[in-house]
């Protein structure tokens, strides 16, 4: 019986994506997840985070959108925050 328990939790762990794991430990101001959508109009580009799932809506210069065009797959990005706005300083992909 334990050696069962123990291949499904071994299973278990190696299935979970290593993004899930990545915004904990991306450190402080930083945040791992997909672009959904960047709106150069707007100035801003939206990350499914990649911990909660959730939409997250940064302020970013033109240069950093420029260079999201076509990103697929995880990414990190740096912000800071700038009179209550969270403004992106930094992509990784």
């Amino acid at each position: 019986m334990r050696k069962p328990l123990l291949t499904v939790a071994m299973l278990a762990c190696t299935a979970l994506p290593a993004a899930v794991l990545a915004c904990a430990a991306a450190g402080p101001n930083a945040h791992v997840g997909t672009v959904s959508a960047v709106d150069p109009q707007q100035g801003t580009l939206t990350l499914r985070d990649a911990e909660s799932g959730a939409p997250m809506t940064f302020n970013a210069p033109s240069a950093v959108l420029e260079s999201l065009a076509g990103v697929k797959g995880p990414v990190r990005i740096q912000y800071q925050q700038k009179d209550g706005v969270a403004e992106v300083t930094a992509v990784d992909r």
